[in-house]
């Protein structure tokens, strides 16, 4: 625990109980017999709005748009990153899906002023759903399942 001033002080689970909080949690999962959520939550498409952007005088966005869909809890937080030509430059994004089982999101990916021209690579995407499961796609797991890759940077 930290102050604004910066004095900190650690309390171990000793210190914690000898105060009075308490320092044990019960986590109670399915009965026995229900269904519990194993499967991490699935990719239907992808689509760019555009396929090019030009930054050479100002910031400019890229827009996505993902199908996404879980058997059971629900999308709740996906990312997307793109990588640029020379793999020295990096932009991404994140959102909080809330998708329930199945639906469509769109996020957008700053590219600021004079970013690296050519052509950027959709390099991930991550998805998760509400238990944690999650799925990470490279951009070749991507482009295997026919979903475009490619920005173009001017």
């Amino acid at each position: 625990i930290y102050d604004a001033a910066g004095n900190g002080r650690l309390l171990s689970t000793v210190g914690l109980a000898a105060l009075g909080f308490p320092t044990q949690l019960t986590v109670v999962g399915p009965s026995a017999g229900s269904a519990q959520d194993k499967t991490a939550p699935g990719l239907v498409s992808v689509g760019f709005d555009t396929t090019s952007i030009d930054t050479s005088r100002a910031a400019a966005y890229a827009r996505l748009t993902l199908s996404l869909n879980d058997d059971m809890s629900g999308v709740r937080y996906f990312d997307v990153g793109f990588l640029s030509p020379s793999g020295k430059e990096a932009r991404g994004s994140h959102s909080y899906a809330q998708t329930n089982l199945a639906g469509s999101r769109s996020i957008q990916v700053f590219f600021p002023q004079s970013s690296e021209p050519g052509i950027w690579t959709l390099d991930r995407i991550g998805i998760y759903d509400g238990v944690g499961n999650g799925r990470l796609l490279s951009a070749a797991g991507l482009a295997a399942l026919g979903f475009p890759t490619q920005l173009t940077i001017r």
